[in-house]
């Protein structure tokens, strides 16, 4: 299946010249790259397939814009793709959900030697359709990478080269999550042999090399293995488009020797389809970007025995994502958070993150009996008996509430479970008490009984009728994800609260007076230059008082 060019053109401006040779050679020089780092982890040649009008021309499906270049923000990539998904479906009849897109946009404006970004710069996908939005300019050239003549801007006066790097280095990291690949980073010592991974700062030094100023950027093994199962490079795979499955039968993690930096992580697994391999995400929880996982990759035998050496640790709280990777390109994912002290790695959070996982799939089928049984397994486990109570309780479907209209010897009262006159979020569903996948409320270290999800943006509304006198309240980040947010409180049209941005994992207490407010609103809002992704805020233990 061809990756599709769509050259999207907003109503105020045309067409740049010789569009389909310039991004012609970008494009093959981006295909090369990948076929070159595939190569280089025992993948053989393969690579992403392009169209071409003829030779050296690439083929572009030019969608016009229904708006001015200016009207057209950097949060608009669903804007973006939703006219292109119109305009490719009753001009070409192409599905843009069936395939592979990349949006050349002619949304990068320049203003007194200053190259403006407008639009989106994004990707996102699955295993077997993805979109990236990414720029075209008259300066945007693959012959031009090693150019070191002035005229290039990338946040300030750069060579035509090193303004090539940032771009199409850009398309080439946008179109790794066009084709579902997350962002992850270099090892030290892949730092002083290859240089930068892609999908981490690989997209700022791509092509460096060219002009001596540094080792380029390189395929990680981890980002190889995922690919190696997407549609667009292997084809329709068997089973493509199912629900991939897999149950751990063990998981250990040992630190050998603490002197070494790292711990050996073992276990054996059933999965559906079969794995290809397994991945560690290793993410320091001390960097609010999500760009610093290294990764670590280990082969899965015919009995779904693993081994995967995660090293180069630091004294930092760590987040570990364990990611397997289906041979029909599906991954499932298992995480656990950590922390290293004094060299020391407390590794309990891991070695619990198997039982944890059997409780999130109880709760999702509802089986209390199941859950009895793990909380009588674990009745050593504190943390993991907390968990198990309030799991049960949760599937026991607390009655909600009018908050308004509660006695007035009901001195407190959590919202975890009040009606609301309005209830939506950013992704998914609302959800009292606990999060989407993950299901427990978890910010930082702390386990939350009590809360409301609300991935941003997101509002809460309720009625109140001056019946209560104080909120008190915790914001924050759900683990795994790194905002950025802002949180915000409303009482009666005015704002009473507003948080600072928000891209920790840190617990963030508040207490505010609402004495006499008739409707209050929590609201959250993504502070994100690009979208909402990663946004997950939650608020916990919402208290009334009075």
């Amino acid at each position: 299946m061809p990756l599709r060019a769509v050259y999207f053109v907003p109503s105020d401006a045309e067409p740049l010249p010789d569009r389909q040779e310039r991004l012609g050679r970008v494009m093959k020089y981006v295909q090369d790259f990948y076929r070159k780092g595939m190569f280089q982890n025992r993948f053989g040649n393969k690579t992403f397939a392009l169209e071409w009008d003829k030779p050296a021309r690439l083929k572009l499906y030019t969608v016009n814009g229904k708006k001015r270049q200016t009207e057209y923000g950097r949060s608009d990539a669903w804007v973006v793709r939703d006219e292109v998904r119109d305009a490719l479906k009753s001009k070409y009849g192409i599905d843009i959900n069936d395939e592979v897109v990349v949006i050349f946009q002619v949304l990068l404006k320049w203003e007194n030697g200053k190259a403006v970004e407008l639009g989106p710069y994004v990707g996102s996908g699955s295993p077997y359709s993805g979109t990236a939005w990414v720029y075209d300019d008259k300066r945007l050239d693959a012959a031009l990478l090693s150019s070191t003549e002035p005229g290039g801007y990338y946040g300030r006066p750069c060579s035509i080269g090193q303004f090539n790097t940032h771009y199409i280095g850009g398309i080439a990291h946008e179109l790794g999550h066009a084709f579902s690949l997350p962002h992850e980073c270099e090892n030290d010592e892949e730092r002083k042999t290859k240089g930068y991974s892609l999908m981490g700062g690989g997209n700022h030094t791509f092509g460096q090399e060219l002009r001596h100023q540094g080792l380029g950027t390189f395929l990680s093994p981890a980002s190889a293995l995922r690919l190696s199962k997407v549609r667009a490079f292997s084809g329709d795979l068997p089973g493509m488009r199912e629900r991939a499955y897999w149950t751990f039968k063990d998981l250990k993690a040992v630190q050998k020797d603490k002197t070494k930096n790292s711990f050996v992580l073992s276990g054996r697994v059933e999965a559906s389809p079969k794995l290809a391999g397994i991945i560690a995400y290793n993410d320091n929880g001390t960097i609010g970007a999500d760009y610093d996982a290294k990764t670590f990759v280990g082969e899965v035998s015919a009995n779904g025995t693993f081994q995967v050496d995660v090293k180069e640790l630091e004294n930092v709280p760590y987040q570990l994502r364990l990611c397997g990777v289906h041979e029909n390109g599906a991954v499932s994912v298992l995480s656990a958070d950590y922390a290293v002290k004094d060299g020391i790695a407390d590794l309990s959070a891991v070695n619990s993150a198997v039982p944890l996982d059997i409780l999130r799939k109880l709760f999702r089928v509802g089986n209390t009996g199941e859950i009895e049984n793990i909380a009588r397994k674990y009745a050593d486990d504190e943390e993991l008996q907390a968990k198990c109570r309030f799991l049960i309780r949760l599937l026991n479907v607390p009655k909600t509430f009018d908050a308004a209209l509660l006695p007035e010897d009901v001195r407190r009262a959590d919202l975890s479970f009040a009606d609301f006159t309005k209830a939506e979020t950013g992704w998914g569903n609302f959800r009292r008490a606990h999060v989407p996948e993950d299901v427990f409320i978890q910010i930082g270290k702390t386990f939350f009984d009590s809360g409301l999800y609300a991935h941003a943006p997101s509002v809460y509304k309720i009625e109140l009728r001056g019946k209560w006198t104080k909120f008190d309240f915790v914001y924050g980040l759900q683990n795994g994800y790194d905002g950025p947010v802002r949180f915000a409180l409303k009482g009666d049209g005015k704002e009473w609260f507003r948080s600072d941005v928000v891209k920790d994992h840190n617990v963030h207490r508040q207490s505010v007076n609402i004495k006499d407010v008739q409707t209050l609103e929590l609201l959250t809002e993504s502070a994100a230059e690009n979208g909402n992704s990663g946004a997950w805020a939650v608020w916990a233990e919402p208290v009334l008082s009075r």
